[in-house]
């Protein structure tokens, strides 16, 4: 277990000790392996994020060459990635083959060690993974053809000791890749085995399958369509343990970009009060929709860790976020523009003090993206380091012992200001969870 309870504050916020690090704390997504050159230069230039108060989330799909349809980028190597005993190992090989090897850096650059080693948590991609089989599963098969994905992908996490795994499952899809729908087979497949029975089955396989002892934390999966569902999720799930006579390290809310804003906090609460009832400290880490504006709320809501793809996608489109705090958690927006992404040609100035603003100009920055190909590359990692600060800033914010309300109230007139502001009231400085 990587997870202690340190305190509960009046409003709700848990703080607690993942790993030897303080929580709630946010998890940057990379799927490296997949994606496009853009990906792989995160591990190239991992020495902008050595001060990053953010940990990493990988993809098992995209790090695993066995899947058929991994495209092709960089499988040369993420052949010897199962040579490594530790992730972090091979992440520090694979930025030493791609700048020595593959000259994927800047001209000057020279390789040396990133002195960056984050908590690496582990999705499975179970949508493509299931995609991939969908031809060879039905109903009659379905825990055998299964079982051996679950042995396949803890076998991967215990060789390589991830912190965290997320368990497999048989997850929606929030969007489809051009051509997919194409084969009616696998949609009305995915559609089946996305329901609660199959999954709930399959939670059973991974969690039998979870060698004792392990190197990893495994999460379950937690799914559902409304609040109530996740709650009733949780439930067969904390079943599924008292019978197997085995319990996972924490739990990992999925498909909430299906919700509404309101219902994502009420299924988080909801699972929290339920945990909460039984005792039950072990922490929720929320997926996918980890925004800076879901940041506060979710944390008072009891929620852990989070991760969110928004600040790559909009990086990857040359924008960058207009920040709300500094890096001492003081309010510097002057109005309510904040939080916005906007292009790099449209902004005139910039208040911010994270390690990018800090060396490099917006005039300089736009040199940099204006640049040869690797430049304009490395400008989009520049632009992903500056727009994870804004959630780096809000989880210590949230960390530390500072009056939450009274920052709060520091924050320009807005629709979020007044929403927290609500939050926070209806708390009455009682603990939510008692």
């Amino acid at each position: 277990m990587t997870f202690k309870l340190i305190e509960l504050k009046d409003n709700g916020v848990r703080i607690g000790d993942l790993c030897g690090r303080q929580t709630p704390r946010f998890f940057m997504i990379n799927n490296f392996g997949g994606g496009g050159t853009n990906v792989s230069r995160f591990f190239v230039y991992l020495p902008l994020f050595a001060e990053s108060k953010s940990e990493l989330l990988l993809n098992y799909y995209y790090l695993n060459t066995k899947f058929e349809k991994t495209p092709a980028f960089n499988t040369k190597i993420l052949r010897n990635i199962l040579a490594f005993s530790d992730i972090k190992e091979f992440i520090e090989y694979a930025r030493k083959d791609l700048i020595r090897n593959e000259r994927c850096c800047l001209k000057e650059m020279r390789y040396q060690p990133a002195g960056w080693r984050p908590i690496v948590l582990v999705d499975s991609g179970s949508g493509n993974i299931f995609r991939d089989i969908s031809k060879h599963v039905d109903e009659s098969n379905f825990e055998d053809a299964l079982v051996s994905e679950a042995k396949n992908y803890i076998g991967f996490c215990e060789k390589l000791k991830f912190d965290i795994a997320i368990s497999l499952d048989i997850a929606g899809k929030y969007t489809w890749k051009k051509g997919e729908t194409a084969d009616q087979g696998y949609v009305k497949k995915l559609k089946t085995f996305t329901e609660p029975k199959w999954n709930l089955a399959l939670g059973r396989i991974f969690l039998k399958e979870i060698p004792e002892p392990t190197n990893v934390s495994y999460y379950a999966a937690v799914h559902g369509n409304s609040p109530t569902d996740y709650v009733n999720y949780l439930d067969m799930i904390l079943t599924i343990e008292k019978d197997v006579k085995k319990s996972f390290s924490g739990f990992a809310i999925g498909g909430l970009g299906y919700l509404t804003k309101e219902a994502i906090y009420e299924a988080v609460k909801n699972i929290r009060i339920r945990l909460s009832d039984l005792d039950d400290d072990r922490p929720i880490h929320v997926l996918g929709v980890g925004s800076v504006q879901n940041i506060i709320p979710l944390s008072l809501y009891g929620a852990d860790t989070f991760d969110c793809h928004s600040p790559w996608r909009r990086a990857s489109e040359d924008k960058l976020i207009v920040p709300l705090f500094n890096s001492a958690c003081e309010v510097i927006a002057k109005n309510d523009s904040y939080w916005k992404y906007i292009p790099l040609s449209q902004l005139k100035e910039l208040q911010c003090d994270c390690e990018v603003c800090k060396n490099h100009s917006l005039s300089e920055l736009k040199r940099i993206k204006n640049g040869d190909a690797e430049e304009s590359i490395y400008f989009r990692i520049l632009a992903y380091r500056h727009n994870v600060h804004q959630q780096e800033v809000l989880c210590e914010l949230l960390r530390s012992p500072q009056n939450l309300d009274g920052t709060v109230e520091r924050i320009p007139k807005s629709k979020y200001k007044k929403e927290i502001q609500h939050l926070l009231a209806s708390k009455s400085q009682k603990p939510l969870f008692e």
